[in-house]
């Protein structure tokens, strides 16, 4: 299961609504210490030449749990590279993304 593996902002399936991201992450700002001053959803699509750029771009966006060795990291970065590469759209051109762009103002909150 990936949820063993990386950090809770990993989604399972089905995916879950640009609410529920924007809560997750909101919560993720809040047990940091900090407030959310504003948050801006974008859904968008990205487009790439080929896979290893999809790759490249993607793969080191994914967090994993704290203490997590480096043989299941490796597993979970094939099995994530196979469902992302099933999930975009090929075309001639290359290939496109779905993704959801999510731009936080946080603030520290002040100590009491």
């Amino acid at each position: 299961d990936p949820r063993d593996t990386f950090a809770d902002t990993w989604c399972g399936e089905p995916p879950p609504s640009l609410s529920a991201l924007e809560r997750t992450v909101r919560s993720l700002v809040e047990d940091a210490g900090m407030s959310t001053i504003a948050c801006e959803v974008y859904p968008t699509r990205s487009y790439f030449r080929n896979d290893d750029d999809l790759l490249a771009l993607l793969l080191p966006l994914v967090t994993v749990k704290t203490g997590t060795t480096e043989e299941d990291k490796d597993r979970m970065k094939k099995v994530l590279s196979a469902r992302l590469l099933d999930g975009c759209r090929r075309t001639p051109e290359g290939s496109s993304y779905a993704l959801d762009l999510f731009f936080l103002h946080v603030q520290k909150r002040p100590k009491m």
